[in-house]
């Protein structure tokens, strides 16, 4: 087993494809912080319709606020663009127009690759509560997230992931290495100032 929680896609596209027409479409977000805690909502989508209820999610650390924000974002981001793109091929999800398959599959495994980490993160917290009746102190998938999004890991194979873990990438800490942490939230920003 992988120290690694988070992997890249690697299935046949119309596997991925398929998972995700299976999936059941929710948009998290809405972050309220608590005192020391940050919490995130999440809403049913159904038939393209948004449930009316919220109901709370999940509940993190404040410091990891930016990150999941970031990630909750990320998720919606790739589910409006995987749904545009299915309406846009007459609800089809082969026989893709030329040109249009690799935006396909780009987007469905970029939407995996997320909503896997989001299920890893909730994994690992719950399992925590669980045990221990209160919220960790610290989310190492979340981390991990946040520290391949920063050295642009997330499509990494094995190889190249564990030459990051040699270079002490994944050894740093969210809390006393805050200034690594900033640059990587702040990267995607920058990114967009054309």
């Amino acid at each position: 087993m992988s120290e690694f929680k988070i992997t890249w896609p690697e299935d046949d596209f119309f596997e991925v494809a398929n998972a995700l027409v299976d999936s059941q479409y929710c948009i998290y977000g809405e972050g309220t912080q608590d005192g020391t805690f940050y919490h995130i909502s999440e809403r049913v989508v159904r038939d393209d319709k948004t449930s009316d209820v919220t109901k709370q999610f999940l509940t993190v650390p404040t410091y990891y606020c930016s990150g999941l924000e970031h990630l909750c974002y990320l998720i919606h981001y790739f589910w409006c663009s995987w749904k545009w793109l299915i309406d846009f091929n007459h609800g089809k999800i082969t026989d893709w127009d030329s040109g249009y398959e690799l935006a396909a599959e780009t987007f469905a495994r970029s939407l995996k690759y997320h909503l896997e980490a989001m299920r890893h993160v909730v994994t690992e917290v719950r399992h925590y509560e669980k045990r221990h009746g209160s919220t960790p102190s610290r989310v190492k998938t979340l981390d991990e997230w946040i520290i391949r999004r920063k050295h642009e890991l997330e499509e990494a194979g094995m190889e190249k992931l564990m030459e990051a873990k040699k270079k002490g990438y994944f050894e740093k800490d969210i809390l006393k290495d805050a200034d690594f942490f900033c640059a990587c939230l702040f990267r995607d920003l920058d990114r967009c100032r054309c």
